[in-house]
């Protein structure tokens, strides 16, 4: 007898999860990620700044009410350096400071050495805690993954940070080898001599050190993985 109520929709296993996602416990199924649309009266003000030619206005508007999607489309038609504010003023206001998803907002927008440069925001109880290099490996890795012209640079200013300010040498020397930094001779300048250890130490320099021989095993093992992967890449083209 109840097999007329089997297509309903409420006595499908899950609808219930189901309709509140729909409905307004979406946004919060997202993580609260879901902004309000933006209201009429809003939209129709932008419009007619628009329709005047008053791309500024508009733009200063958008911004003010934070319609970050408007925003950005309107100040692409400005200039470069619009576009490139709306994008940093989105990423500060929205992006938790150092996470991947912030640097590659800015990477992508043409700031990149901002994106490696940037310290956190106040906002997000940050400060320097909050900044790139808390997370340092996981954002070498989506500079990795998202390669753009010069990501190579932008992992070796990373390294460098690394280096002078959390003074982990092992991790700024691994940040340069993903950059393919190359090993170079050493000089007290040189970045990248011995993998994991300070080759401006004389005992280290003259290999006397059972560190400095297992840090010339790892780089012959390093220089085989490239050889190798060369070759790979050979074959397969």
């Amino acid at each position: 007898v109840r097999r007329g109520s089997r297509g309903s929709a409420g006595s499908l296993p899950g609808a219930a999860a189901v309709d509140a996602a729909a409905g307004a416990g979406g946004e919060a199924a997202l993580g609260g990620l879901a902004a309000p649309p933006p209201d009429q009266e809003l939209l129709s003000k932008i419009e007619e700044f628009l329709v005047s030619g008053q791309r500024q206005q508009a733009l200063d508007l958008a911004l003010e009410r934070e319609v970050w999607p408007l925003a950005m489309l309107i100040s692409s038609m400005i200039d470069t350096g619009a576009y490139q504010g709306v994008v940093r003023r989105y990423a500060d206001a929205a992006l938790p400071p150092g996470a991947p998803l912030h640097t590659l907002a800015l990477v992508f927008s043409g700031q990149a050495q901002g994106a490696v440069a940037h310290q956190g925001k106040a906002g997000f109880g940050g400060g320097d805690r909050q900044s790139i290099l808390s997370q340092w490996k996981v954002n070498l890795l989506a500079l990795a993954a998202n390669r753009t012209q010069g990501w190579e640079r932008l992992a070796e200013n990373l390294g460098d940070r690394v280096r002078d300010e959390l003074g982990d040498l092992m991790a700024a020397h691994a940040v340069y080898l993903v950059a393919g930094l190359p090993v170079q001779p050493p000089r007290p300048n040189a970045k990248l001599v011995l993998p994991g250890l300070d080759h401006r130490l004389p005992a280290h320099a003259a290999l006397r050190t059972s560190q400095a021989a297992g840090a010339v095993h790892m780089l012959e093992i390093h220089d085989l993985a490239l050889r190798q992967g060369a070759g790979g890449a050979a074959a397969a083209a």
